[in-house]
């Protein structure tokens, strides 16, 4: 398994992770900083959220965009311990 579909099966099952790691590889890195956003701000409703975020490649909400035009050391840190970092 991947490092990014690792980090996606901390969320959906391992199977449903490699599928979507493989297919949209970018997606998922996106959709899942937006998720770990939309959970902190209670928006993300579960694991299907995820899902079809990455599905349909939904844009981020402004506010997102905005504390990710910033630049933070914090998004560089990536293996083991960059899960672990809160955005």
């Amino acid at each position: 398994m991947t490092a990014l579909a690792q980090q996606l099966a901390a969320v959906l099952s391992p199977e449903v992770a490699r599928r979507l790691a493989a297919r949209y590889p970018e997606r998922v890195r996106r959709q899942l900083v937006h998720y770990r956003w939309a959970e902190r701000q209670g928006r993300a409703r579960g694991p299907g959220w995820l899902v079809r975020a990455i599905e349909e490649d939904w844009p981020p909400p402004p506010e997102l965009e905005r504390r990710l035009a910033v630049d933070d050391s914090r998004r560089y840190i990536s293996g083991r311990y960059g899960a672990l970092i809160q955005h």
